[in-house]
């Protein structure tokens, strides 16, 4: 556990957590925006990891809102402006007989906290949440479907957080 409170320039929290996607890096992880931080909710975070296999998975706690939330929903792609912390479950390691007991362990670890969440970061997701994608994006999606559908209407660009271009 590592407390890492302090004022820091945007680019250092960009770059933290680089040595861990580095080339031959496996990596999985689930993340949420939270509304709140009530006593809930630090609760299921704290049971979290103390339930999490020793070594095995990594929590990450930002703080979100500020700027990115006074902008309007519909002011870009991202619609979580209401968010005011993001929290990811992670786990990267190099071996890939370990995936089944990362990516197991990620999964028990996020369990209690994913009720507590609404929408995730697409920077940051895994395969499984390719269908939620839609969902995640909220009242955008319609938009970007017809953007989509404008700019790449046979969707070249679709191995990230896919928008299915619209069909009308």
């Amino acid at each position: 556990m590592s407390d890492t409170v302090r004022a820091v320039p945007y680019t250092e929290v960009q770059s933290q957590h680089d040595k861990f996607l580095e080339n031959g890096i496996r990596d999985y992880r689930k993340s949420g925006f939270l509304l709140e931080i009530d006593e809930r909710t630090i609760d299921a975070m704290l049971e979290t990891m103390r339930a999490a296999p020793p070594g095995l998975v990594r929590m990450t706690f930002q703080q979100s809102g500020g700027a990115i939330g006074r902008r309007p929903v519909d002011a870009s792609a991202f619609p979580n402006r209401d968010g005011r912390y993001w929290v990811a479950i992670a786990s990267s390691f190099q071996n890939p007989a370990e995936d089944e007991a990362r990516v197991a362990a990620v999964r028990a670890a996020w369990k209690p906290i994913e009720p507590l969440t609404r929408g995730f970061y697409v920077n940051s997701m895994t395969e499984d949440q390719y269908a939620k994608v839609d969902a995640n994006y909220g009242p955008n999606y319609a938009r970007l479907a017809q953007l989509k559908r404008k700019y790449d209407p046979g969707n070249q660009f679709r191995l990230n957080a896919n928008v299915v271009p619209a069909t009308a």
